[in-house]
């Protein structure tokens, strides 16, 4: 766990604990299977590899350019030379061969340069085949549409589309052509095959079985090793491993070609069979070393077991057998972070972006090598580079709220998980997004709203559980936080706090005592844990025993002198007892215990400020400035600081004119609105507190400050109706006593 410092202004200005944030990694999976045909066993892989990760952005791009023309092969068009039989017959035959031999961009130049002579089905389905192998599924998929479209009955070119259709979530269309498939003789087992493919992905394991049983039932008995693993795999995934070896056994390895070694080694890998998926896979390296799918796929292997500097090497391999594959390039790149060589993933990922700067892929990376290198406005500038040209595609919005959670801009976290959410974002990031930024807000029962649709889908999210608990507890439900807190203990019995807490509840028609027994047990049994430190110290001070928390905090700095924490929650204390000297010395000592972290600054700027300590929160302040100076959130804080603190518009103007320009949420428009109500300019101060507003509606401060310029613009009764709504609830001080002053003053005058 680590601080941060949660959106607010002024005196209001809180910080507290950041929970870490919801894994960027959780992106949308698409089920795959690699099936027979011949000559493109490179593409599945390729296809799923890109949509697993991205399928999103990709999904978009395709639906986009489904019905433009072959752009490629169509621009040429019109400068036809005729081409023999021969000679076309030969084309095709070393298209092929150099497929098989990895040599793709060869296949590619060379069937290009046949269609700018003429149109032929053949031809487009080749080229289809060579895009798939380098992973340009858009323009696989127009050149095996205009391969259907000079020859409808082209049954090859069919199977092809409807593999691109499955791969993408096309389901529809998938079945569609199965249909037609199955309805032909020669091509009914391909069509079984791909009607097993759809009802994997959709989750039907049962039919995916009975067709590829069919599919081998209607080859009379020839039994193709890949079909045999694909069934294998099924019945190891239903369970029946028996059954599943037993087709394995009957597979002669040594009659595999690269593409069933791969789906070999897959199955091994998929039953924890890791060493005799290694071993396939060392095989298929030693008799194919030229084969881009072998290459990446024993990369795969090295990266998915931490050997990331082995990896890049493999990854390397295939780049330069395919240079035009975004997904090689993607995984060459993606090595090199993980192997934390930065230098070189820079100047890979801009290398990439040079020659194709809508490259997704790429886009994706750039934002992981930005937050691995802590540069949180570069990545949301580049994530909104990625909506410019993908606007309907969910994941950069999801990404776009957990940066902007993880920097405290709750506001704008908000608003880009709704919009994540109304995309459909498939994963719970949004709304564990949008659950936590309910909770700093007060807002428990939409808290609970969240966490609730999360357990729909996750009945035993342990966040969405325990979060949906302490919600209910703090609304005074304590029937359902109890229960939830049971449920979570039946499935995660060995986390200790939710005992706690459980008993705590239980505890609680005691009073302060019930609760002083639960957290002094809680304590004795971890005596060196931050949580059961700080549960004991606040039950010893709402039993009245200030002193005594003391001293326990002071025993836990001795035990732990590197816990930041300790000294601020020692300092917080020595606060509330007015011992002003007492607690600076225990702020400092939390400065010099994290002399660069900003959440610890701001934290510690904000409380001197609460105890009149400016000169000492300035220099803070502006020390955070200089370590981290495009950060919006240090930004806000000097401009509010000179602004409302201070006094001084002078200072605060530079800081105001940067959140103009480059300030998002409602806090910063909030900071721009309360600068010109104090410079009397309350025309502006209404424009960016009124947009404040309508990115937090439910803010009281907001409100307040809107009031406050209401009634200089003599709107006394738009006045009235935002400060009625906001008065009783305010904290005490000068804002509230403010509001409640001018309240009766105007109500005075409408009595006269």
């Amino acid at each position: 766990m680590y601080t941060m410092a949660e959106e607010s202004n002024g005196s209001s200005k809180s910080v507290d604990e950041r929970p870490k944030g919801p894994s960027s990694d959780a992106f949308r999976k698409v089920k795959w299977i690699k099936r027979k045909r011949g000559l493109i066993g490179f593409f599945t892989f390729l296809v799923f590899v890109s949509f697993i990760l991205f399928f999103d952005y990709y999904w978009v791009l395709i639906t986009r350019v489904m019905k433009q023309p072959s752009q490629l092969t169509e621009q040429a068009a019109g400068k036809f030379i005729k081409v023999s039989e021969k000679e076309r017959l030969d084309i095709f035959d070393r298209t092929r061969k150099l497929l098989d031999a990895g040599k793709v961009e060869e296949a590619r130049q060379l069937i290009l340069k046949y269609l700018q002579r003429e149109n032929n089905a053949e031809g487009f389905y080749l080229a289809g085949l060579v895009y798939m192998r380098q992973g340009d599924v858009s323009s696989a998929y127009r050149n095996f549409k205009e391969a259907i479209r000079l020859k409808p009955d082209y049954y090859d070119a069919q199977h092809k589309l409807a593999e691109v259709y499955v791969n993408v979530g096309d389901m529809k269309s998938a079945q569609e052509t199965a249909t037609i498939l199955t309805k032909k003789s020669d091509s009914l087992a391909d069509g079984l095959l791909l009607q097993s493919e759809i009802a994997l992905a959709e989750g039907k394991l049962d039919e995916a079985l009975q067709k590829v049983q069919a599919a081998l039932d209607a080859k009379k008995g020839v039994a193709p090793e890949r079909s045999l693993i694909q069934l294998a795999s099924l019945y190891a995934r239903k369970g029946d491993r028996t059954r599943a070896e037993q087709i394995i056994d009957t597979i002669d390895e040594k009659k595999l070609d690269a593409t069933g070694l791969l789906a070999l080694s897959r199955y091994y890998q998929n039953t924890n069979k890791n060493d005799k998926a290694m071993a396939v896979m060392a095989d298929a390296l030693k008799r194919y070393p030229d084969s881009p799918e072998v290459q990446y796929y024993y990369g795969q292997q090295l990266f998915n077991q931490g050997k990331y500097r082995e990896a890049i090497p493999h990854y390397e391999r295939v780049y330069a057998l395919m240079p035009h594959s975004r997904i090689a390039a993607y995984r060459v790149g993606q090595a090199l972070v993980a192997a934390g060589q930065m230098k070189e993933a820079k100047k890979h990922i801009d290398d990439s972006l040079f020659r194709q700067p809508g490259d997704i892929l790429a886009l994706s990376l750039k934002v992981r090598y930005e937050l691995l290198n802590l540069q949180p406005q570069e990545a949301i500038a580049t994530l909104k580079q990625t909506i410019a040209l993908v606007p309907e595609a969910p994941r950069p919005y999801t990404l776009l709220a957990e940066i902007y959670w993880a920097d405290g801009i709750l506001s704008m976290a908000e608003s880009y998980a709704q919009k994540a959410l109304k995309l459909g974002e498939a994963s719970v990031s949004p709304r564990i997004v949008l659950g936590d930024v309910y909770v700093r807000k007060g807002q428990y029962g939409k808290a609970i709203e969240q966490y609730g649709k999360i357990l729909e889908r996750e009945p035993n999210n342990l966040v969405a559980l325990s979060q949906s608990a302490d919600s209910y507890l703090n609304l005074g439900e304590v029937k359902k936080a109890e229960s939830l807190y049971e449920r979570i203990i039946l499935q995660y019995p060995n986390i200790a706090m939710v005992r706690t807490k459980l008993e705590l509840v239980r505890n609680m028609p005691k009073g302060p005592k019930g609760f002083f027994d639960t957290a002094y047990k809680y304590y004795l049994q971890n005596p060196d844990e931050l949580p059961a430190v700080s549960g004991y110290v606040q039950a010893l001070v709402i039993n009245n025993r200030p002193n005594e928390a003391v001293g326990v905090v002071r025993k836990a700095m001795k035990k732990s002198p590197a816990n930041v924490q300790y000294p601020v929650m020692l300092g917080d204390l020595l606060w509330a007892q007015n011992n002003i000297s007492g607690a600076r010395e225990a702020f400092q000592q939390a400065l010099q215990l994290a002399p660069n972290d900003l959440n610890v600054m701001i934290n510690i700027g904000s409380r001197y400020e609460k105890i009149s300590l400016d000169k000492e929160a300035e220099a803070i302040y502006l020390k955070a400035r200089d370590l981290y100076p495009g950060n919006m959130l240090i930004v806000n804080q000097l401009a509010w600081y000179y602004t409302d603190t201070k006094g001084n518009l002078e200072k605060a103007k530079p800081f105001i004119d940067t959140l103009r320009v480059k300030g998002e949420g409602a806090y910063e428009k909030d900071t721009v609105g309360w600068f010109f109500y104090k410079s009397k300019d309350y025309s502006s101060a209404e424009t960016y507190l009124r947009e404040a507003i309508q990115m937090d509606p439910d803010n009281n401060l907001i409100r307040g400050h809107l009031a406050l310029a209401l009634f200089q613009l003599n709107r006394s009764t738009e006045a009235l109706v935002e400060a009625e709504r906001v008065a009783a609830v305010l904290p005490p001080g000068d804002l509230r006593n403010k509001i409640m002053s001018i309240m009766e003053q105007k109500k005075k005058g409408a009595g006269k």
